[in-house]
Order: structure tokens, then C-alpha cells, then sequence
């Protein structure tokens, strides 16, 4: 029997933001891996891409198909996330 997907399952972006961090560090020359870092106040951010020898963060997010509201949030939000990490 095939298990049917949710259909709110991302695994298909999931998969291709996996492959754009690799293909990224290619391009950069040096890996980027994800990692939950602490800020000076005990909350945590999950960043998708940070290599700390090259003091370098990023985060990736792929759609297939049109934005809904709520991932229009995630990516604005997404955006913030580095300038979060400088203060």
C-alpha cells in the first residue's frame, strides 16, 4: 500500500532547499549547514545556513506553486532572522 501525502506535506521543498544549502556551499566554497543558535536572551533561532568560520548565515526557502499569506509572513520574518543575530 503507497502512503498519500498530506497535502500540506513539503517535503519536495524540503528536499530542494537541502539541495540549494549543497550547491550553495559549492559555489561559496565552503560548506553551510543548518543549526539552532541561542541568542543573548535564552531564545534560539534556526537558521538554515550558517558556517561560522566564515561568519556566514543565510536562509533558503523554496516554493513550488504561488505564496499564501502565511508563507508571505515566513519569508518576511526569514529575512529578519540574520539582523536578529547582530544585535
Amino acid at each position: 500500500m503507497t502512503a498519500v501525502a498530506h497535502p500540506s506535506d513539503s517535503l519536495a521543498q524540503r528536499s530542494a532547499e537541502a539541495v540549494l544549502l549543497v550547491l550553495l556551499g559549492l559555489k561559496l566554497g565552503f560548506s553551510v549547514g543548518s543549526e539552532r543558535l541561542t541568542i543573548q536572551s535564552g531564545c534560539f533561532v534556526n537558521v538554515d545556513g550558517i558556517n561560522r568560520d566564515n561568519r556566514f548565515i543565510c536562509e533558503v526557502y523554496c516554493r513550488i506553486g504561488k505564496l499564501k499569506p502565511a508563507q508571505l509572513h515566513k519569508v518576511a520574518s526569514d529575512v529578519l532572522k540574520p539582523s536578529l543575530l547582530l544585535t
